[in-house]
């Protein structure tokens, strides 16, 4: 059964829960498991390592829990880089792109929405609140400014389009 340890060799049944930070397969009998690997945890009971979830992250070996990523970065999951490496998962931990932001557990940057922008240097954003609105004459997109309101036109801050219809939804 997995998820369990024998207290002592030469017992027939698992006697106890494997220990957190160890994983303890069903064709895996012993009186101490197997190490939880990298980026994986493994709370007591464990059969087979858990990945830790998208925007958590765990870099020691033996976790029986995995780390929130911290608001301004992300952490993004990618197949191992050595094919042979005995850790199954890495996780890149990066700073939150400009043009972005990136609460508490975040596995992917969020793009500012249209009408706010970022400075190009403004780099480790946490709340949607970080994305600036975007400047009167001017229109925003994709966390940038993308340049001044067509002519005749009239853009307030926040701006989204180049020839805003306002009040209605564009």
């Amino acid at each position: 059964k997995g998820g369990y340890v024998c207290d002592e060799s030469g017992l027939i049944t698992p006697s106890n829960l494997c220990p957190p930070g160890f994983y303890c397969p069903s064709d895996y009998y012993t009186v101490a498991g197997k190490v939880c690997p990298k980026h994986h945890m493994c709370p007591e009971g464990t059969a087979d390592p858990i990945p830790c979830p998208l925007g958590f992250y765990q870099n020691s070996k033996g976790a029986d829990s995995c780390i929130p990523c911290s608001a301004g970065e992300y952490c993004q999951p990618k197949p191992p880089t050595d094919p042979d490496s005995e850790d199954p998962l890495e996780i890149d931990i990066e700073i939150c792109p400009a043009q972005y932001y990136c609460p508490p557990e975040t596995a992917f940057p969020i793009k500012c929405p249209s009408g706010t922008y970022t400075l190009s240097d403004e780099t480790g954003r946490t709340q949607l609140s970080d994305c600036r609105p975007c400047p009167y004459g001017k229109y925003c997109r994709d966390g940038s400014i993308q340049g001044p309101c067509m002519y005749g036109f009239l853009c307030y801050s926040g701006a989204n389009a180049p020839n805003p219809k306002y009040g209605e939804d564009i």
